[in-house]
């Protein structure tokens, strides 16, 4: 006697709960993945801290602790600036490679893990655009004195040192206690950071947060930003757009110099040529 088929609900129903375990399996799998490279992303973390600074002129000498399991290479002063004219978005966030006292060749930009009181120097500055040479450095005192030209009246800043383990994640820490502001009108030529004509400490601001601890929907847009200029880059072949650089607060994008030049150029090449154009008409 033949069996009877089961019903087709019955059927249905099986179909649904088999698929909704190998979701659920899916989902557990996925998990399970991303803590076993959470566990080991923190074998290998690298956690930087700043113990001391001084200055000799835009030149910092910091001494640097990494108390983290992994290396830290690639390691960086990032000088960031916020006039309250606007003119630092003219600018960009640039970041000047330290150099380990210490040590030559391929370890002068390493801090292994536990080395402590490690002494590093670098220079701060401020990336700005040249005519047909693209983005350039310039110093930290010579950004406040052309900051003081455009009437100025404070300038927030901040430096900090950044790194990255042997997984490209990034590490830092700031080289001070919270912002601080000077006023350019009272800046001189003989000032700099070894020599301010006096400074005010902000440790509630926030105008850097941005940039040191990006929201999730700031990275996605930024990651959305340069996705589309690579697609860009892929539609259009015979042009090469270029990400905007981060402006020198590290808060939006630098403006758009670049293409304003390139413009400019352009048109100042069309009207050159249009009188030559009715000279041969003629």
């Amino acid at each position: 006697m033949p069996f009877p088929s089961p019903p087709e609900a019955f059927l249905e129903w099986s179909q649904i709960f088999a698929g909704l375990g190998t979701v659920i399996l899916t989902v557990f799998l996925v998990i399970l993945y991303k803590k076993q490279q959470e566990q080991l992303a923190a074998n290998h973390e690298a956690i930087l801290e700043v113990t001391d600074v001084s200055w000799d002129g835009d030149e910092a000498t910091v001494r640097l602790s990494n108390f983290g399991n992994g290396v830290a290479q690639r390691i960086g002063l990032t000088t960031l600036v916020y006039a309250d004219t606007g003119g630092h978005r003219k600018y960009t966030a640039r970041t000047n490679m330290m150099k380990r006292k210490d040590k030559g060749g391929e370890w002068g930009n390493i801090i292994k893990a536990g080395e402590e009181e490690v002494e590093f120097t670098g220079r701060s500055k401020v990336g700005w655009y040249i005519a047909d040479r693209g983005f350039s450095g310039t110093k930290f005192s010579s950004f406040i004195r052309r900051m003081k030209e455009e009437g100025a009246t404070e300038v927030k800043y901040l430096h900090v040192l950044r790194g990255y383990d042997l997984a490209g994640n990034g590490c830092f820490d700031t080289v001070y206690w919270g912002t601080r502001a000077v006023n350019p009108q009272d800046f001189d030529r003989k000032h700099s950071l070894d020599n301010l004509p006096g400074y005010k400490v902000m440790t509630d601001d926030t105008t850097f947060a941005p940039y040191l601890y990006p929201s999730v929907t700031l990275r996605i847009r930024r990651w959305l930003y340069v996705r589309v200029i690579y697609f860009l880059n892929w539609f259009i072949p015979k042009y090469t757009f270029q990400p905007r650089a981060l402006d020198a607060s590290g808060r939006k994008r630098v403006k758009r110099m670049a293409l304003r030049h390139r413009v400019k150029k352009l048109v100042h090449r069309i009207r050159s040529m249009a009188p030559k154009r009715a000279s041969n008409s003629d």
